[in-house]
């Protein structure tokens, strides 16, 4: 399957504005070029939807949670270092559960439960759809 001229174009600029911006944007194939946010990259961070806040798991990520999730993300933060073993691994938490990176962004390494980093996953994956769009 071959992209449209405009969903590539969008795709690209998507990623030309992230990088400039150094921010993570969620881009989804065709479901960028229906929403109308991507003009609202250049004014900086999006907007979020009424209710939810910027994650900010690191100081450039700006994909829209509950605020729950985003105190859950600075929790993570704080605790990371207690997480991780001497040799850069995740440490087993009390239960013996095995812990992984959340992955928030690329270079995320804060270790985290198995449910944290598939919510932060489907957290990136949603991301565009909890943005506040003029």
């Amino acid at each position: 399957m071959t992209q449209s001229r405009s969903t590539f174009a969008m795709t690209a600029l998507a990623t030309v504005l992230s990088t400039l911006l150094g921010v993570s944007y969620a881009v989804a194939g065709p479901a960028v070029m229906r929403h109308s946010c991507t003009a609202d990259l250049m004014e900086g961070p999006p907007r979020c939807k009424p209710g939810l806040v910027h994650r900010l798991a690191g100081p450039t990520d700006f994909v829209c949670v509950h605020p729950d999730w985003a105190q859950r993300a600075q929790l993570d933060n704080h605790d990371a270092a207690f997480n991780v073993n001497p040799d850069g691994s995740c440490r087993e938490d009390s239960d013996r559960e095995e812990r992984r990176w959340r992955e928030a962004f690329p270079g995320d390494h804060v270790c985290v439960d198995r449910d944290v980093q598939m919510m932060t996953r489907e957290q990136n994956r949603d991301a565009y759809l909890n943005q506040a769009c003029n």
